[in-house]
């Protein structure tokens, strides 16, 4: 929260000011900060590192998850493609634990940079820390994988998109293969803070983020063909499936 890198730190690059004083405005969506300061989707190689950087600084809770259960995600020889995984700062994390772990990023292209970038920095091998371009709205997830992930991803899109990536995410899959899902779910304690922050940010930059409930993700994987699905615990819980 307040070293050099935090989230909060983070966030004080935009320009929170042009705000100030406006919230009826902001909330009906009829004002917000300019464009330069924060676009979305991100517009510029600039906004596109912003955003991601942002992303990567609040994956504390989701790491400490998939640490905890690390001895049992990842099978030997493993290959995990990380669907919308950012600048590959989780993929990195990853792959400090099980040797035989290797990760591709699944991004835009414009992100291959930020992802090539992490790589050299932990020096890591392009065959360890991979990358594929591509968009998911427009084409099937690549196959080849054992396992998919799709970290704090799905709550972005509508239910009938979200549905439709976990549908992907089965017929890019081969039999034996997991689905993992990781984001924060609904509850009564998580609803509140959630309501401000998506009206907030609807005013801001006409970004949606919906909590859903976890039963939503384990009915639309079952829905999906998928089999075994189960929650895993942690400060924000890991949804585990497994194609049949």
């Amino acid at each position: 929260m307040l070293g050099p890198k935090s989230l909060e730190r983070d966030r004080e690059k935009y320009d929170w000011k042009a705000l100030h004083g406006r919230l009826p405005e902001t909330l009906r969506g009829q004002h917000s900060m300019s464009a330069t300061s924060f676009d979305w989707p991100p517009r510029t190689p600039e906004q596109v590192e912003g955003f991601e950087a942002s992303m990567a600084a609040g994956l504390g809770p989701i790491l400490e998850t998939f640490r905890a259960h690390a001895g049992t995600l990842w099978p030997s020889e493993s290959r995990l493609l990380d669907v919308g995984g950012g600048d590959g700062t989780l993929a990195e994390a990853l792959l400090r634990q099980p040797p035989s772990l290797a990760v591709d990023v699944y991004n835009l292209p414009a992100t291959e940079a930020l992802v090539a970038r992490t790589r050299e920095r932990a020096g890591l091998s392009d065959k360890r820390l991979g990358f594929v371009g591509g968009d998911f709205l427009k084409e099937p997830l690549p196959t080849g994988y054992d396992a998919l992930s799709f970290v704090r991803v799905l709550h972005d899109w509508p239910a009938e998109v979200a549905r439709s990536l976990m549908q992907a995410a089965f017929a890019a899959l081969p039999s034996g293969g997991r689905v993992l899902i990781c984001e924060e779910f609904r509850t009564p304690e998580r609803l509140a803070a959630q309501f401000f922050w998506s009206y907030f940010l609807i005013g801001v930059d006409t970004c949606v983020s919906r909590l859903r409930e976890v039963e939503f993700y384990l009915e639309a994987l079952t829905a999906a063909g998928f089999t075994h699905a189960h929650v895993l615990p942690g400060p924000f819980e890991l949804v585990v499936a497994t194609k049949p």
